[in-house]
């Protein structure tokens, strides 16, 4: 199974898999998505998707670049609650975009009074009546908040290519996690759709 990467926060940390091999520094930079007409189709939008919130970075060794979209910026104020408090993603995607689309990792950022158990970190998205899409998450290990009681937690899934566009295409972006209802925002489905128009279309 392939180990993922995480963004946690844009351009401060990026895990990957093995860490320990790697003696060079990869630095993420922000990046700003090129439009183009096979893009546009593939996510059914008339104009591009517009953010600030991507940073990617190449890895000489591995031929490969990683896109991440976090939708925070370093500084920014971040106001926790109990339940999902954003959605960020990551594609890691071989040589220099534009290239083919791979797997959308998903990260949702959750907070609450314990770990959250296993049953609730089925995803499933509702993106119309008749296409409904199940996938099952899995947590990086929990740590408590500094405020005190709750738990912060990464709940991660992963999209095939084809379903990242079936989501990311649709007019709201809806779902639950576990038994949690969750909406996109509109600066994280945006967001989403600016990091495959950046692998799909390359940079601006």
């Amino acid at each position: 199974m392939r180990t993922p990467c995480l963004a946690l926060l844009p351009g401060l940390l990026f895990v990957t898999a093995p860490v320990a091999a790697q003696s060079r520094s990869l630095s993420p930079r922000p990046v700003e998505a090129a439009s183009c007409d096979s893009g546009l189709r593939l996510l059914r939008l008339g104009s591009p998707p517009r953010s600030r919130d991507l940073r990617a970075v190449f890895d000489s060794i591995k031929d490969s670049t990683i896109i991440s979209f976090m939708p925070l910026t370093i500084g920014e104020r971040v106001h926790f609650h109990q339940g999902i408090n954003w959605v960020s993603g990551v594609m890691n995607v071989g040589g220099h975009p534009p290239t083919a689309l791979a797997d959308l990792e998903l990260d949702f950022m959750v907070e609450s009074p314990a770990p959250v158990p296993a049953k609730e970190r089925q995803l499933r998205f509702h993106v119309s009546d008749s296409l409904n899409l199940s996938l099952a998450g899995y947590a990086f290990p929990g740590v408590p908040s500094a405020r005190g009681a709750p738990v912060d937690e990464h709940i991660v899934a992963m999209l095939p290519p084809d379903q990242a566009i079936e989501v990311l295409g649709a007019g709201q972006v809806q779902g639950t996690l576990g038994s949690v209802p969750f909406q996109l925002s509109d600066r994280e489905r945006a967001g989403l759709q600016a990091l495959v128009m950046y692998v799909r279309c390359g940079p601006k």
